[in-house]
């Protein structure tokens, strides 16, 4: 019987353009009053997750971060952050390229030094990004993720041939979306999140739900029975999951959960 579920955001519970279906709150209570346990597991910041799920913010498990950060309700249990010469690498780099938008995240507050940054123009930031210069971000501020974003990877081998190879075994190192790469602290991990929230609920893999689209969802699906790909994710994620869904813009999770609410199908 299920008796978790864990979602990603981006390009898994949100459309597009980063809305979400009226019903899922509503629907994330219905599901907490059948005993299932409903955990959202992302990239994004901690402030972010908070304030999206504010309503039900006592009542599901978070997971920011790529896995860096997790909470259940109001009990949170921060990873391990970004070492900082691992930051300032990630830095200088980044200023090699203008197009290469890097910022830095702290538990509730977020860093960026382009005045063009799309971390500064995010309609979801609420005043919690500031302008700076990131390396004195570094000396003052324990981060939690370092995102290089804004370009097509494969129009920047360098990312990939330089920078990915030079964190191994002093990072973790995610592509979270198809603009960009996720760095966060060495043991870090959607799906290592996941198995402490697990042991805290005592529930297991086989008890398991989980939805995601990219490589940062990968690990998720370690700790799950039941894998469900949208029909936008990436191969290899497809190649893991026991179900393929529908597009995310179709609210595919929504509409999923509801059914199987409406029918009490939970085996």
């Amino acid at each position: 019987m299920i008796r978790l579920i864990a979602s990603d955001m981006d390009g898994t519970l949100l459309r597009k353009h980063g809305t979400i279906h009226q019903g899922m709150v509503p629907l994330i209570r219905k599901l907490r009053e059948e005993g299932i346990y409903f955990v959202i597991a992302s990239g994004r910041p901690v402030f972010n997750l908070r304030n999206i799920f504010r309503k039900v913010r006592e009542e599901i498990g978070l997971i920011a971060f790529n896995g860096a950060w997790y909470a259940w309700g109001e009990k949170e249990y921060p990873g391990t952050t970004v070492e900082k010469n691992v930051c300032r690498e990630a830095i200088l780099e980044a200023r090699k390229y203008p197009e290469l938008d890097c910022f830095l995240d702290a538990i509730d507050r977020g860093y960026v030094e382009n005045g063009n940054s799309l971390y500064l123009r995010w309609k979801e930031a609420e005043g919690k990004v500031e302008k700076t210069d990131l390396l004195d971000v570094v000396e003052k501020d324990a981060i939690y993720r370092v995102k290089l974003s804004g370009f097509e990877l494969d129009r920047y081998p360098p990312v990939i041939d330089d920078i990915l190879p030079r964190f191994q075994g002093r990072a973790e190192v995610i592509r979270a979306d198809a603009n960009g790469v996720d760095v966060s602290g060495l043991g870090n991990g959607k799906g290592n999140a996941l198995a402490n929230l697990q042991r805290l609920l005592g529930v297991s893999p086989a008890e398991t739900m989980v939805f995601g689209d990219y490589y940062n969802d990968l690990s998720l699906f370690e700790y799950a029975e039941h894998r469900i790909a949208m029909g936008n994710a990436c191969d290899e994620l497809k190649k893991k999951a026991t179900v393929i869904a529908k597009n995310h813009d179709m609210d595919a999770v929504y509409h999923m959960l509801s059914e199987r609410y409406r029918k009490g199908d939970w085996e």
